[in-house]
C-alpha cells in the first residue's frame, strides 16, 4: 500500500514538473527540486541521496562540460582563422549551380564522419563548417538543421567506439571478468 501511494506521489510531481516547464520555470531549479523531492518520496537514506544523485552526476559531467568548451572553442577557431567561411564559400560556388546535389554530399559526408567520430565537440566544430553551406545553398534552416541532426544520429548506430561503450556498460560485473 505504501508504495503505491508513493509511486502515485511521483506521478503527480512529475506532472507537477511538466506543468513547471510549460509555464517557462527554470529547468533548473525545477531538477532540482525534483532531486530532493522525489528522494524523499522514496524514501531514499541521505547519504545515499548525496552520493548517487547529488555527487556522482557532478563528477560524471566533468568531461562533458570539457567537450563542450574545447568544441566551441574549435568551432571559433575555424570561424576566425578564415577556415569555415573558404570552405562555404568554396561549396556556395559548386552548389549555385546543382544545389541538390551539393546538398546531399554535405550530408552524406556528414554522415561518413559521423561513423567515426562522436560527441559535442564534434558536432559542435563541423556544424560550423556545414550548417552555413546548407543555408549558402538554399536550403531552409529548418530543413537544414533537421537534415543535419539527422546525418549525425543516423550514422552513430553503425560507429563501432559508441556501440562498443553501449555493449560494455549493458554487461554485468561478471560478464565484463570474463570477457
Amino acid at each position: 500500500m505504501l508504495s503505491t501511494i508513493s509511486a502515485i506521489l511521483l506521478l503527480i510531481s512529475f506532472a507537477g514538473f511538466i506543468w513547471y516547464v510549460v509555464k517557462g520555470g527554470n529547468l533548473m531549479i525545477g531538477f532540482f527540486v525534483m532531486a530532493i523531492l522525489w528522494s524523499i518520496l522514496g524514501m531514499v537514506p541521505a547519504d545515499q541521496v548525496i552520493q548517487k544523485v547529488f555527487a556522482e552526476p557532478a563528477l560524471n559531467y566533468g568531461p562533458t562540460i570539457i567537450y563542450i568548451v574545447f568544441g566551441s572553442w574549435f568551432g571559433r577557431v575555424l570561424v576566425e582563422s578564415g577556415i569555415a567561411p573558404a570552405i562555404s564559400e568554396e561549396t556556395n560556388k559548386v552548389g549555385k549551380k546543382k544545389p541538390l546535389i551539393a546538398g546531399i554530399l554535405v550530408i552524406l559526408v556528414t554522415a561518413l564522419i559521423f561513423v567515426s567520430a562522436y560527441g559535442v565537440g564534434s558536432v559542435i566544430a563541423i556544424g560550423v563548417i556545414l550548417l552555413p553551406i546548407l543555408l549558402s545553398v538554399g536550403v531552409p534552416r529548418d530543413l537544414a538543421l533537421s537534415v543535419f541532426s539527422l546525418s549525425i544520429g543516423a550514422p552513430m548506430y553503425l560507429n563501432v567506439v559508441l556501440y562498443n561503450q553501449i555493449k560494455r556498460s549493458s554487461l554485468t560485473p561478471s560478464m565484463v571478468a570474463n570477457t
